[in-house]
């Protein structure tokens, strides 16, 4: 059985995996929108492991008799611009739009 310390790390770290996946659904969708397909692929497939990480620790829990507890999984951003995007999406969007003015300083 697991203390109920670390049951409550375990699933504070379950909850954090859920939001990893979240942000990286939401920037996903960015470069998607900014017409990164590739790269709109690769993050959504990084939203996918992480939440195999959260479900995996999850049922570490309950195989180890202890019950998760659950928080409320935080929103990422709602307007998901290139200003807010991970530096891998800014560096992409800069190949795509001269336009953007967040994009220029990648742009040479």
């Amino acid at each position: 059985m697991l203390s109920d310390k670390l049951t409550k790390a375990l699933s504070d770290q379950v909850n954090a995996e859920y939001y990893s996946a979240y942000l990286y659904l939401a920037m996903s969708a960015a470069a998607d929108g900014f017409g990164l397909k590739g790269a709109a692929n690769w993050l959504f497939v990084q939203a996918q492991e992480e939440m195999a990480h959260g479900t995996h620790i999850y049922q570490y829990i309950l195989e180890r008799g202890a019950a998760p507890s659950f928080a409320v999984i935080e929103q990422p951003p709602a307007a998901f611009t290139a200003r807010y995007c991970s530096p891998l999406v800014q560096f992409f969007a800069s190949g795509c739009s001269n336009s953007h003015s967040l994009s220029r300083p990648y742009i040479k």
